[in-house]
């Protein structure tokens, strides 16, 4: 995007929104009004990190007048907050230096919304929501929306309609009293599909203060939330094309606008000319007073000029600090034809006012197109008659310094947002952007190891998730298995009743069974468990293959567990097995981490142990907040089954115990490894 330093203007008030400091920071002319809006975003980005108000996002009228007169009296440079006026209802925000109206506060029988377009730019028609199923609803002042209770309609929502077509549906659960059973999902909305509804698209975590990013089906035109069960809701939405903004992303765009960490003041400000080399030309006199040089103009086109320097940018800085006393002077550019031999002008600029500015010219253009000799351009700084309005030529001009900046194409100073005078600045704002990240790091590692004491004397884990920090007690009351044939190794297709692992003796007696229920007799209730195979992810010899598995099954396994338990890594049994597996086993745990956001990952293996892989797990677990539960030690003569032993399925079908799958778990290793798990969740 292209921006100039052009606007001279002061920069005035403290109530702007983050777009319009990023503008300031783009086009402020003078480092004084570039320092406070950064001083104010970076101001904004702490208080978006503590989760403050930001900009014009506010619950509630911050005071209330009878008119506007009164506020602008009351108020005349501008104030933080909404301001409301009686007369009319209208709400009032500060931005541009003035009061700006901005609607109707409240209108009769519902309160208007106060959206927030400053973290998140909303296509929501707040106008436009409707109820589906006989819903009730309320949308509130701070922009949040309540689906009230129903008897009669268990299954009610609502309905938004996108003023243009966006990716990102973004949902929070402010506060929310549903029954234990309740369920709430995303649907692209569509009254005519054979259900009346639409097409599901995603499962919506319930826990309160969770914040979901859901995308949006690209021919959309309505999306619906829907509650299922008894009780109220209160969210807040917002849909865009840009998705959550974390402080991660702000940290990134800022740092990569401009990366002041690899600058050095001699550089940035350029070769700075001595004063002893520079000259007066045309009917002038100059006095060198050692801090400055004055050139004494006594007739029209005559001034200051430079010795020969070299230029190839196509933004060739010039700074300059000096003064005249003319209405005004010209800046020119010599340079040498080098098709010609001759010499050519260019002007640069004029300038008015008795004080010079800083300048650039595009050398690269004039190398190109005019044939300069990129080894003499020469700087003019003259009076003329035409420098402005009514110019009398006759006059001093006054240079204290002067240096000139070429810098390469890709440099970090070609950039049109760089100053040199605010390095300093941009370095602190940097800095404290990069100790949000660095405290954002920190709690992102201390899930796997830190713990705080709950009211009820349990402990509670500390986990990042979200863009949130809190606290999750270590109860598991939704649990999703993936195994290979120690979880799903007998009646795999479900033809004599549900899969249990190999080679227990019944369904009661496999290692997930036996967990299932030490965990509900530590609650007192049930535990509701999925299962799903990952021997194919195993036995991946491909990127591609394990891709594939990822996909095809993570598409359609249930979703917002409490733990997921991964059994893994007795079918990694080549070299090239090993190697596929350890180069994509870092993408399943992350989408495990993505559908399963604030549960804990517990990887378990490995029973038969090749190649040293249960090492490999164990240091990829401790480097990826994930428990880790050895089970090669506990593969022994007397753990593993015995050719002929007897299995019961659940339909009471039998068969025997045969060479090939002697050696896994019988129903005392099938014990020991539900016993591990368990003494890894509750360590004592």
């Amino acid at each position: 995007m292209a921006v100039e330093y052009r606007d001279e203007t002061p920069f005035k008030g403290d109530n702007h929104t983050p777009t319009e400091l990023a503008n300031a920071i783009r086009t402020k002319k003078y480092g004084k009004d570039v320092r406070e809006p950064v001083a104010q975003l970076a101001d904004k980005l702490a208080d978006a990190v503590l989760g403050k108000n930001i900009g014009n996002v506010v619950a509630t009228p911050t005071k209330v007048f009878d008119n506007l007169s009164k506020l602008k009296e009351t108020y005349p440079n501008g104030a933080d907050g909404v301001m409301v006026t009686v007369d009319n209802g209208h709400k009032y925000f500060w931005q541009d230096n003035k009061w700006v109206d901005f609607g109707v506060y409240q209108s009769e029988g519902m309160t208007k919304v106060i959206k927030s377009s400053d973290v998140f730019q909303s296509n929501i028609n707040y106008g436009n929501i409707s109820a589906w199923n006989n819903a009730t609803f309320t949308i509130n002042s701070d922009g949040s929306i309540t689906i009230d209770d129903s008897e009669t309609y268990t299954d009610r929502g609502i309905i938004f309609s996108l003023e243009n077509i966006t990716k990102y549906f973004n949902v929070k659960i402010v506060t929310q009293s549903l029954e234990p059973s309740a369920t709430i999902d995303f649907w692209k909305y569509n009254p005519n599909g054979s259900n009346g509804l639409g097409s599901k698209v995603s499962d919506i975590n319930k826990d309160t203060d969770s914040l979901q990013m859901l995308s949006i089906p690209s021919d959309a035109d309505r999306v619906l939330v829907a509650v299922h069960g008894r009780g109220t809701l209160k969210i807040k939405v917002s849909a865009n094309d840009d998705g959550l903004v974390t402080v991660d992303e702000y940290l990134n765009l800022f740092k990569s606008s401009i990366d002041v960490n690899n600058l050095v003041d001699s550089e940035v400000k350029g070769i700075e000319l001595p004063l002893n080399k520079i000259g007066a030309f045309g009917n002038a006199t100059m006095t060198n007073y050692g801090d400055e040089v004055v050139v004494d103009v006594k007739a029209n086109n005559a001034g200051f000029t430079t010795t020969y320097f070299t230029a190839n940018s196509e933004r060739v800085q010039i700074h300059v600090d000096g003064e005249f006393t003319q209405k005004g002077i010209a800046v020119q550019v010599n340079y040498v034809d080098t098709t010609s031999g001759k010499s050519k002008y260019f002007k640069v600029a004029n300038i008015s006012g008795g004080k010079m500015k800083d300048l650039t010219f595009d050398a690269s253009s004039l190398i190109i197109y005019q044939h300069a000799d990129p080894d003499k351009f020469r700087l003019l700084i003259q009076s003329n008659i035409d420098s402005a309005e009514g110019n009398n030529p006759v006059g001093k001009i006054i240079l204290r310094s002067l240096s000139i900046y070429n810098p390469t194409s890709e440099g970090v100073n070609n950039s049109l947002l760089y100053n040199y005078k605010l390095k300093k600045t941009l370095s602190n704002v940097i800095a404290k952007l990069d100790e949000f990240g660095s405290d954002i790091s920190k709690l992102k590692t201390l899930s796997s190891n830190s713990y705080v004491t709950l009211p009820d004397g349990s402990k509670g884990r500390i986990i990042y998730a979200n863009g949130q920090l809190t606290v999750k007690n270590n109860t598991y009351k939704k649990i999703l298995f993936l195994g290979n044939s120690l979880l799903l190794g007998l009646s795999t297709d479900g033809s004599h009743g549900a899969p249990f692992g190999l080679t227990a003796s019944n369904p009661t007696k496999d290692w997930a069974y036996l967990l299932t229920q030490k965990l509900q007799a530590k609650y007192s209730s049930s535990v509701v468990v999925n299962k799903l195979h990952d021997a194919v992810f195993e036995q991946s010899e491909s990127d591609e293959n394990s891709q594939n598995y990822i996909n095809n099954n993570f598409s359609k396994a249930e979703k917002n567990n409490d733990l997921v338990i991964i059994q893994i890594g007795d079918n990694v049994n080549s070299d090239l097995r090993r190697t596929t597996f350890k180069a994509n086993f870092e993408k399943l745990i992350n989408t495990v981490r993505d559908a399963n956001p604030t549960a804990d990952i517990l990887i378990a293996g490995v029973w038969f142990d090749g190649g040293g892989l249960q090492n490999w797990l164990l240091d990829f677990a401790s480097g990826h907040g994930c428990m880790f539960a050895p089970l090669h030690d506990l593969y022994r003569s007397d753990t593993i089954a015995t050719v002929g032993d007897k299995i019961t399925f659940a339909d009471d079908v039998q068969m025997k115990v045969y060479e090939a799958i002697k050696t896994h778990p019988g129903d005392k290793g099938h014990v020991l490894i539900a016993d591990r798990i368990y003494s890894t969740l509750y360590p004592k």
